[in-house]
């Protein structure tokens, strides 16, 4: 049996320790793609020369196990630095229906992160603006969610007009935009288990909070599975990226 694995990021817990586990099981042989055209950190992999191993490889392939933040942008911590929109990323997406159209008996086996939302200052993983406002786009991201909840104080009302105030516009929006794009994604992989493109998909949550525009997708893209009735191929849950 043969399975092509395309890791989260090039960190040994995502693209070595599970290959190694797998070397384990007899007459399994995991496929992955050099590590060099993983990416590192902050720097995206080759989106191309990825999608192009995964289309060499899946004729081959019993399944794969795909980060789709791999494939459509590079890694995880390019996921949070992008500036491409969501009809750029969703016709990367849209790939895989070629892919399972040319490889039927390929199981495609999906996970997708909903953008984290990290409640201090540090760019580290994050935008330049997240080491000066970091800590206060989480309380921003807090409130606006306890407002649509009808949960709000007075006092954090009161604090979420001066955050508003606070935090530099274009850097809301830049942060508010790529949000929206990973949303978007999400809903459109769902709509991919619908058509029977993806077979499984998880949604985590990473570095998540109660509150908070993290948790205002949960529930969007939740009540999408209920529509479809997919909760037996859709997960989400809170759970770090590894």
């Amino acid at each position: 049996m043969q399975l092509v694995y395309l890791p989260l990021d090039e960190r040994p817990c995502n693209y070595a320790y599970p290959v190694r586990i797998a070397d384990l099981v007899p007459d399994v042989q995991v496929l992955t793609p050099p590590i060099e055209w993983m990416g590192k950190k902050k720097t995206p992999g080759n989106i191309e020369k990825l999608w192009g191993f995964l289309a060499e490889k899946a004729p081959k392939c019993n399944a794969a196990v795909l980060s789709l933040d791999l494939l459509l942008y590079g890694g995880i911590v390019p996921s949070r630095l992008h500036h491409d929109t969501a009809e750029e990323v969703k016709n990367r997406l849209y790939q895989l229906k070629k892919i399972k159209k040319q490889n039927p008996q390929l199981k495609l086996y999906a996970f997708n992160l909903i953008t984290r939302l990290p409640s201090y200052n540090s760019d580290d993983e994050e935008p330049d603006y997240y080491e000066y406002y970091g800590r206060d786009i989480f309380l921003y991201s807090c409130i606006t969610d306890r407002i649509q909840r009808n949960i709000a104080t007075d006092e954090e009302k009161k604090e979420y007009k001066e955050l508003q105030e606070k935090i530099p516009a274009q850097y809301l929006t830049d942060y508010l935009d790529r949000r929206k794009v990973n949303e978007q994604v999400n809903e459109v992989a769902i709509d991919l288990v619908k058509e029977g493109i993806i077979d499984f998909l998880i949604i985590p949550l990473d570095d998540c909070n109660p509150y908070g525009f993290s948790a205002i997708t949960q529930r969007k893209l939740a009540s999408f599975v209920r529509k479809y009735q997919l909760w037996d191929q859709v997960y989400i849950h809170p759970g770090a990226d590894e």
